[in-house]
């Protein structure tokens, strides 16, 4: 026997779990056997994050509402509860409006987790309270954790009390962690984990609320959940707990960083204006390759090719007669691309040096002063996004 509210909990979080077993498997085909990895890779990677966030945010979300729901049911029912809880509450709200917030989900959730966890010491285990934190950080933090509060909600778990866990769990692995800039990692086994929790403390507590409390109920018959197909759909159901293979080709870097060319010898030069335009030349060019490798470095691309080259006349007598090119490749998360070109040109107008930059995805573009300007900075930054993004 359950209450009217757990049913719902339980049956829109069945029927949540279930469309996100039919999603991943409806959107996979079998991978070639001589392919390293899947040709989707990069869509499997943001669906899996996509519809991992999603159901854990549908079971806290579940959780959230059941305990709303059954806390009203039971203020209804046994009006000297309210002793206990007013304190919880706003001083002008009494246990009727109170009531009337909680039927229609607007009172404050961690308010009420704490009443059913801690002041009335309800059936509840300690996942319940890791799993609303990180429900929170993907909702309103878009699955990033800057503050270290997951690390720490983690812990908190597995020093707090889990009584009588699902039986999938009883080992108390906790499959989820932050990667080293703070985003969450998790996956359908993270997914899963939430969801038979969520749904095995619901169906605990629930015991508990509706004999303690005189709450109706009504015997549980779980609404039956199933898709038909053709002999030749490709609609099948993936097992629960199993990710998408969003496993990528492997990004080998290469033995060293390739090095930037060295710079000609000026030494048939004699006006000081050549000399001048020569060494801004110089200090812009290494100032820009330091950029470069720096950049791609911090966002995971790579210097995949370099090639000098020097338009003009040799020698060099003056900086009329020759500019210099630099022609970068970026390479991105899939080798197999061949990256893509940024190129970068060292000119002079009379003898005053500017530069010009341009890529396979942008258009050509001066920059009169000769020097890493922020503005140059900024073209460079979207050039190279430019570059990665469109492999």
């Amino acid at each position: 026997m359950l209450t009217p509210a757990a049913i719902k909990a339980l049956e829109e979080l069945k029927a949540a779990v279930f469309i996100n077993q039919v999603s991943r498997g409806r959107m996979v085909d079998p991978v070639p056997d001589s392919a390293p990895c899947h040709p989707n890779w990069r869509l499997f990677r943001q669906a899996e994050w996509y519809l991992t966030c999603r159901e854990i945010t549908h079971a806290a979300d579940a959780l959230n509402t059941y305990c709303q729901s059954i806390l009203a049911e039971a203020l209804e029912n046994t009006p000297d509860l309210w002793t206990k809880v007013k304190g919880s509450f706003r001083k002008e709200d009494d246990r009727k409006k109170v009531i009337e917030k909680l039927r229609v989900q607007r009172a404050l959730d961690g308010v009420v987790r704490q009443i059913m966890g801690q002041d009335l010491g309800t059936f509840w285990n300690a996942e319940m309270d890791l799993i609303a934190t990180l429900r929170n950080k993907i909702v309103h933090q878009g699955g990033f954790d800057p503050e270290g509060d997951i690390p720490k909600a983690i812990e908190d778990c597995r020093q707090g009390r889990t009584v009588l866990p699902p039986i999938e769990h009883l080992s108390g692995d906790i499959p989820l962690s932050v990667d080293s800039a703070g985003r969450l990692e998790i996956n359908a086994g993270t997914a899963k984990w939430a969801s038979d929790h969520v749904s095995h403390n619901i169906w605990m507590m629930d015991q508990n609320w509706r004999a303690h409390f005189g709450i109706p109920g009504a015997r549980y018959i779980p609404k039956r959940v199933s898709f038909s197909a053709s002999g030749s759909s490709k609609t099948r159901i993936f097992g629960r707990g199993v990710p998408l293979p969003t496993n990528g080709p492997s990004l080998v870097a290469p033995s060293q960083k390739l090095s930037l060319p060295q710079f000609p010898d000026y030494t048939d030069m004699t006006s000081p204006q050549d000399i001048e335009c020569a060494r801004v030349w110089e200090t812009t060019r290494k100032d820009l390759h330091d950029f470069i490798e720096n950049y791609c470095e911090e966002i995971g691309s790579q210097i995949s090719g370099l090639r000098q080259t020097i338009p003009g006349r040799f020698p060099f007598a003056t900086v009329l007669d020759h500019e210099h090119h630099l022609s970068y490749r970026i390479s991105g998360d899939d080798p197999d691309s061949g990256g893509a070109r940024i190129e970068i040109r060292l000119r002079q107008r009379d003898k005053i040096p500017f530069v010009t930059v341009w890529s396979d995805q942008t258009l050509m573009r001066d920059f009169e002063k000769c020097d890493l300007a922020e503005e140059l900075k900024e073209h460079l930054r979207d050039c190279i996004a430019e570059a990665v993004s469109n492999q």
